[in-house]
């Protein structure tokens, strides 16, 4: 198993944060390789146990199906996978200040063992500290420019 571990902040309050990065519509827009993610399923949107089809690519085009397993209002999104690439991940957020938050991610992913995984792993390698870095960028530029803008149309 593999596992990333990555904090960042921004200039925006935690519960902005989470408004923004707990709604899995938005997320093509902020995670790197992420072409398309959909609802499936009965369970509503943003509610524990909510299923999602995604498609990712990073080296090469992983799908899964991911199911959220814990929601906690402005400090918590969890995820694991239930069908396909095998991967869990933890978003939490801490209040820093008034106008400040942080971010921290815990990224767990299984590759499939012997030739096909050593193939696999070696074409995502390269892409995995690019992907990181570009995700945290992206979502922290999306976040300030949308609070940005708030705090501008009051």
């Amino acid at each position: 198993m593999v596992h990333i571990h990555h904090r960042g902040e921004s200039a925006v309050p935690a519960d902005f944060a989470f408004e923004y990065m707990a709604d899995f519509t938005n997320m093509k827009d902020w995670l790197y390789g992420m072409k398309s993610v959909t609802l499936v399923g009965d369970v509503p949107h943003m509610r524990p146990g909510a299923l999602y089809e995604g498609v990712v690519k990073i080296g090469a085009t992983l799908k899964a199906t991911i199911k959220l397993t814990e929601l906690v209002e402005n400090r918590v999104v969890a995820t694991e996978s239930v069908k396909g690439f095998s991967n869990q991940t933890r978003w939490v957020l801490e209040e820093l200040g008034p106008e400040q938050s942080a971010l921290t991610v815990d990224i767990h992913y299984q590759l499939p063992g012997g030739l096909a995984g050593k193939a696999l792993g070696a074409a995502m390698e390269p892409f995995v500290a690019v992907a990181v870095k570009w995700t945290e960028t992206r979502l922290r530029e999306a976040l300030e420019t949308r609070y940005r803008a708030s705090k501008a149309a009051v």
